[in-house]
C-alpha cells in the first residue's frame, strides 16, 4: 500500500512541476527535424494566445537553414518539439512559427508559437489516478 501512495504522490508531483512551469514553456523546448535535433528555443516573451522564441543553440549542420525564413515557412510540418525539462513529451501539434526579422536578439528571428506547451492526456492522468486511488480502498469497501 505504501508503494501505491508514494505512485499517487509522484503523479502529483510531476504534473504540479508541468503546471508550476507555466506547462513547460519556462525551460525552453528542442526542435527536432529529421530525428535530429537541430536547435533549442528559448522563451522571451508571452502573450495571451502567442509566445515568442529566441534560437539557442544550433547543430552545425543546421546554421545556416535555421537562420533563413524560407526552412521555417517550408519544412515547419516536419518539425517535432520536446520539452528540454520534460523530455518524454514530444508534439508537433503547434500553431506556428510565425518569423519576425529582429536583429537586436540572437541569430536575428524570432519564432512565435501557438499552442507549444506541455499537455499530457487529462483522462489518461484521471484514471492513472482513480485506478491508483482504487488500491488504496479496503477489499471491503469494495464489495
Amino acid at each position: 500500500m505504501k508503494k501505491k501512495i508514494a505512485q499517487i504522490i509522484e503523479t502529483f508531483k510531476y504534473y504540479k512541476k508541468i503546471k508550476d512551469s507555466n506547462l513547460g514553456r519556462d525551460y525552453g523546448w528542442y526542435i527536432e527535424c529529421n530525428n535530429q535535433i537541430i536547435a533549442e528555443i528559448e522563451q522571451i516573451t508571452e502573450e495571451y494566445y502567442r509566445n515568442s522564441y529566441s534560437i539557442k543553440n544550433i547543430h552545425n549542420d543546421y546554421i545556416k537553414k535555421v537562420i533563413n525564413q524560407d526552412f521555417w515557412s517550408k519544412n515547419y510540418d516536419k518539425f517535432y518539439y520536446i520539452n528540454r525539462k520534460f523530455t518524454n513529451y514530444k508534439t508537433d501539434e503547434v500553431l506556428g512559427p510565425a518569423i519576425i526579422d529582429n536583429p537586436n536578439i540572437n541569430h536575428g528571428i524570432i519564432l512565435q508559437y501557438r499552442l507549444l506547451h506541455v499537455m499530457e492526456n487529462k483522462k489518461n492522468y484521471i484514471e492513472k489516478i482513480i485506478s491508483l486511488l482504487v488500491w488504496l480502498i479496503p477489499s471491503k469497501v469494495k464489495k
